[in-house]
């Protein structure tokens, strides 16, 4: 159904990759596949009454879920990172497709080990503190840079306002 309605065409058109082997039909469809046999072996283990089987496959069907929304999360980093490099090749800003496709990597890494749950607290962490030290240089970056037009800025302010000021001798 994937490919009958054009979606593998149209991803690999608008993500311009001709050489890539990725069709989304035939992920989803091995996907499919694999979960289905996961039910059946485990209803399998179930009929054979062989309970230590059957509660590890429980177990593994129940973080099945987990598994697959992050699954869905790389693939839709995938996705944003090729439409983001590919806006921005077009644009000749090679160094900024690049910066983009680590920063949609990172967050889309850092979902994935939220989701699955490994190391909840350390990720988080590590999270916010990236992004908090990414504000503070970028804080002080502008604070230095722009000081100096800051300044003019507020001397044609208060010049237009028919402020005075007082120059220092």
């Amino acid at each position: 159904m994937i490919a009958s309605a054009g979606f593998d065409t149209k991803l690999k058109e608008h993500l311009e990759e001709k050489e890539n082997s990725f069709i989304l039909s035939k992920v989803i469809g091995k996907t499919v596949h694999i979960i289905m046999a996961v039910f059946f072996i485990v209803e399998s283990f179930s009929v054979l009454h062989l309970s230590v089987f059957t509660n590890i496959g429980n177990a593994v069907i129940g973080y099945m879920p987990y598994v697959l929304a992050s699954a869905l999360i790389l693939l839709t980093c995938y996705v944003c990172d090729g439409l983001a490099g590919k806006a921005l090749r077009k644009g000749n800003h090679i160094v900024l497709a690049m910066v983009s496709r680590i920063a949609i990597y990172t967050v889309g890494v850092f979902m994935v080990l939220s989701e699955l749950g490994i190391a909840k607290e350390i990720v988080n962490t590590a999270f916010i503190l990236i992004i908090a030290a990414l504000a503070a240089a970028f804080a002080i970056s502008f604070g230095i840079g722009g000081r100096d037009f800051a300044g003019k800025a507020l001397k044609k302010l208060s010049d237009s306002c028919g402020l005075e000021h007082e120059e220092k001798k």
